[in-house]
Formats: C-alpha cells, sequence, structure tokens
C-alpha cells in the first residue's frame, strides 16, 4: 500500500487508500504481510520461542483442541491439568504419570516394565522401584509407619504395627507361621510366650541350651541319645500323681563326684510300693539306712565281697606249748595256723589276729581246750585285747583252775559283743596268774561276726 510524505502536516499519507467508514478491509487488499517484521508475536506455524514469562490470569486457560482439555489456575498457589477422558506426563520415549477414571499409574502399561520413584529432599532422598519382571516393588529406603496406623495384610485382622513405643506386634486371627531353615530370635531380656502351648517340636541344636534364667540352670543334649539337665543349686522335678523318668533305658544319677539324693523335707519318699518295686538294687560303697528295714523276701548276697563281715582263725590238735615268761604276765597266743571262713575282714594266722575292715558293733567268740603240763598247779586266765594288747574287753574273761602234775585238758569258752573300729586288730591273750607254768593250747577257735553299725 503507497504512501506520500504530507508538506503540509508533516505526517505519512496513504495514496488511494480503500475507504474504513462502514467497511471492512480485506486481507487480499494488503500487501507485506508476509513480512516478519513483528517480533512481539507468535507465530501460526510454532517458529518463534517465547523468549519471556507470559501470565495467564485466573479467568483464563490454555486450551488443547477443544474447550476440554487445558492448563488452567483456578485459585492462587493452584495449577490444574484436565484432560477430558485421558490424562498423560510423558518424557521423550513413554508415559511417566498418567491419570484416568481417577486412577493414577505412574510408569508405562508394558507388562514386565521397570519404573522409578525418587523423593527429594535437602541432604537425602528417598526411592523405590516397581520392578515388573517379578512384580514387586523394591524400597532402597526405609517405610515409616506411624504409631497409630497397621500394615494390613489380607484384612484388617492380619496387621504388623509398632502399639508402644519399643514393640512390635504381629497380629493374626488364627495362625502366624514363619517357615525357613533357621529362625534367630536374638531378643537380650528373652522369650515371652503369654501362656501359649508350643504345638510341634522345636529341635535344638547339639551345641545349644534351653537356658533358664541364668547360664547355670539349663536343659542340653550334649550328644546322640543324652539329655542334661542342669541347675545352679537345686532341680526339683514335680508332677500331680507321678513324675516317669527313663521310661525306656536306664536312669543315672551324679557327675563323678560324690553327691546327696534326700527328700526336700522331713516326709519319707517311698522306693516302690507292694505292687510296683525295683527288681534289683545295686548299691556301691555304703548304704545307710536311717529307719526300720523290713525285708520280705530273703536276703542272698551273691558275691565274696558282699554281706555283712565276718571272720575266724583256728587250730587243731597243738602240741606247742605257749611259753609262760613270769607270773600274772601276759601272753599272746601264737599257735594258729588256719584261716576260716571269711568276708570283708582280715584273718591272718600269720601274724595271730582279726583285723576290722568296717566299722561297727561284732560277735566275738573265743572256744579253746587248754592242757596243763608237769608241774605245779596254776590259774589260768584266757582273754581278748585289740590293737596289740594295748586294750582288753572285759566281757571276753575267763579263769580257770588247773590242776599240777600235768594231763588235765580245760574247754574254755568266751562271747561278747564289742565295738571296734576300722583297722583295730584282736588277739588271743594267755596268763598264769601264780607261777610261770607253760599251758597248751591244744585247740583254739576265733571268730568274729558284724551285728550292725
Amino acid at each position: 500500500m503507497p504512501f506520500k510524505l504530507n508538506a503540509l502536516t508533516g505526517k505519512l499519507d496513504l495514496v488511494n487508500a480503500p475507504s474504513l467508514s462502514g467497511a471492512e478491509i480485506l486481507h487480499s487488499s494488503l500487501s507485506g504481510l508476509s513480512a516478519d517484521d513483528h517480533t512481539q508475536y507468535l507465530l501460526a506455524d510454532g517458529n518463534r520461542d517465547l523468549t519471556g514469562s507470559q501470565l495467564v490470569t485466573s479467568n483464563n486457560k490454555i486450551l488443547f483442541r477443544d474447550g476440554n482439555q487445558f492448563i488452567h489456575s483456578p485459585t492462587s498457589s493452584a495449577l490444574n491439568i484436565s484432560a477430558n477422558t485421558i490424562g498423560r506426563l510423558q518424557d521423550q520415549t513413554d508415559d511417566v504419570i498418567s491419570w484416568f477414571g481417577g486412577g493414577v499409574t505412574f510408569g508405562n502399561t508394558t507388562l514386565g516394565s521397570t519404573f522409578g520413584m525418587t523423593f527429594g529432599a535437602v541432604g537425602s532422598a528417598g526411592h523405590y522401584i516397581w520392578n515388573g519382571a517379578t512384580d514387586r516393588f523394591n524400597f532402597r529406603d526405609d517405610v515409616m509407619i506411624g504409631s497409630a496406623e497397621k500394615l494390613l495384610l489380607r484384612d484388617t485382622e492380619l496387621s504388623i504395627n509398632s502399639s508402644a513405643d519399643g514393640q512390635l506386634d504381629i497380629d493374626s486371627d488364627n495362625i502366624t507361621q514363619m517357615t525357613g531353615s533357621i529362625m534367630d530370635l536374638n531378643f537380650s531380656s528373652g522369650l515371652l510366650l503369654d501362656g501359649a502351648d508350643l504345638v510341634s517340636n522345636w529341635t535344638v541344636g547339639s551345641a545349644n541350651q534351653i537356658i533358664f534364667r541364668e547360664t547355670n540352670e539349663f536343659m542340653h543334649s550334649p550328644a546322640a541319645g543324652s539329655i542334661l539337665v542342669e541347675a545352679g543349686s537345686k532341680l526339683t522335678v514335680r508332677g500331680n500323681v507321678v513324675t516317669e523318668v527313663g521310661v525306656v533305658g536306664d536312669i543315672e544319677l551324679g557327675d563323678g563326684t560324690e553327691r546327696d539324693l534326700f527328700p526336700n523335707t522331713t516326709l519319707k519318699v517311698n522306693l516302690g510300693t507292694p505292687t510296683k518295686n525295683f527288681n534289683e538294687l545295686h548299691v556301691g560303697a555304703k548304704t545307710i539306712l536311717g529307719g526300720d528295714v523290713d525285708i520280705v523276701g530273703d536276703v542272698v548276697y551273691t558275691t565274696d565281697a558282699g554281706g555283712v563281715p565276718f571272720g575266724e582263725i583256728f587250730v587243731k590238735d597243738n602240741v606247742t606249748e605257749t611259753t609262760i615268761a613270769g607270773a600274772g604276765t601276759k601272753v599272746q597266743v601264737t599257735i594258729f595256723a588256719t584261716t576260716g571262713q571269711n568276708n570283708n575282714l582280715t584273718s591272718s594266722p600269720a601274724n595271730d589276729d582279726l583285723t576290722i575292715i568296717k566299722a561297727g558293733k561284732y560277735m566275738c567268740t573265743v572256744s579253746a581246750v587248754i592242757d596243763s603240763i608237769a608241774g605245779a598247779a596254776s590259774t589260768m586266765v584266757l582273754e581278748v585285747y585289740k590293737n596289740n594288747g594295748a586294750t582288753a574287753f572285759t566281757n571276753l574273761h575267763a579263769d580257770r583252775d588247773m590242776a599240777g602234775g600235768g594231763g588235765e585238758a580245760e574247754t574254755t569258752t568266751l562271747s561278747g559283743i564289742i565295738d571296734l573300729n576300722i583297722d583295730d586288730t584282736l588277739e588271743v591273750w594267755i596268763t598264769n596268774k601264780i607261777n610261770t607254768q607253760n599251758y597248751i593250747v591244744e585247740d583254739i577257735t576265733f571268730s568274729l561276726s558284724m551285728l550292725g553299725g
């Protein structure tokens, strides 16, 4: 469209300008429209970028395709992205977020795809990944569940939560099942079962113990087929009616050191009943019975070392004189030749004595035939002493008057109950009270039998 300078006004006037009164100006009547000399406008073909911020007021929207797809800020601090059917946020290759019908999808919908989400914060970031190939979430950071919330499984009756500080609750309305090769319960203060019953077997390894209260009260299986129950001071086994130990196999008491087995009160404990009794009772070194002993059957000693102590020494048809050194001086009878029956007692003809192995009360018996020899009459005394003549037993003493001239034979018997200690020795001694006439102890039997403790 041509212009010319108006010399009077100093302005440019249109030459052959169309009339503007009441009429439209058609672009077809204009020239120079293709010149891009108005850079304040956006181009319809999108070839001009925005170089500054553009303000869209609250009453306006950026529309896409039609009025149902738009970006809009209806109030301060709010930005709405609205789509008629499906909304998507995408990167250069795929969906990042899409939403439809009230649901939101992160990542694309391709089967097996993996999508990660990161939550940023100053100095830290949280991250989790959805792995489509394994059909699970992978959390790369901690997940905090509030004290009033629960992690529910299947329904509200199955949950994990923390109802109080320092406490973890795993709740189920029926069965709580944990499976695996090893369950490691590392609780410093203990395991509280709240009165629940064990309804299946628990296996404790050979190197492990079930410990009660402290480390010296425990149950343990030190070897195959063996159970050890140990207590620091006292072990109590109690039942309402019967406590059975060792239904199959042996019961072994003790640990190689001498121990006591006794009731915890003065009340009696019965070993067996008239209808249920022990077949055999074997006792090693010593049996101490505090009360009466009622024996219904026979008492049989099956070995030479069994039973009560007894022993004897004797001589028959001796002709050797026993020399009397002085009147009133006792002389030991030393002509014994044979050991008789013997058990738990040392009978020695060589030493002419009997030696005590077990202390107690003994019946002592001496039966002798003593001959006089030619010479004066005498008074013979026969006695039993212990420990090489150191101590006499007054209940084992006899006097006999022997006629002179020889050929007289007197029978003398001594018997009495005496108290003896271990290692005591007993001997028979003879005395001529009035002179030094010798005697011949022709026959003599010297015996001991234990009666009690």
